[in-house]
Order: structure tokens, then sequence, then C-alpha cells
């Protein structure tokens, strides 16, 4: 599967899972923001050199994104 495969389908259950909180609308400006923050630190890590999927960035960025997710 495709990188952008596996983010549609991250996006779509975030999506779904924070609508269970929060206003719709406002899901959307949640989704677009996490969106942004996830390309600045893929950018800041690549600048590093980091930016493969196994680095230890990565990893933890993915953990505090799912915590986020769950965390309401």
């Amino acid at each position: 599967m495709g990188g952008s495969v596996v983010a549609a389908f991250v996006i779509g259950i975030t999506q779904s899972l924070l609508t269970l909180w929060m206003n719709p609308q406002r899901v959307a400006i949640a989704i677009f923001g996490i969106m942004i923050v996830v390309l600045i630190v893929r950018r800041a890590a690549s600048s590093v050199g980091r930016a493969s999927l196994s680095s230890p960035l990565s990893r933890r960025a993915a953990l505090v994104f799912a915590a986020l997710a769950c965390s309401r």
C-alpha cells in the first residue's frame, strides 16, 4: 500500500473519531491543523536526515499522533 493510501485511512479514521467529541466543522479545522503539523515535523526531520519511516523521530511522531487521536 502506498503512503497516500495509508494517510487517507489515518485521516478518515481520525476524522471519524474526532467527530464523536467535536463539532464536524471544527473537526475539519483540526484535521487541517494536524496535517500542517505533520508537514512541519516531516520537513524538520528531513533537514536533519531522518525522513525514513524507521527513524525514531517518525515513530515518536506517530505515537504522539495516535495518543492525541485517542485521548478524548
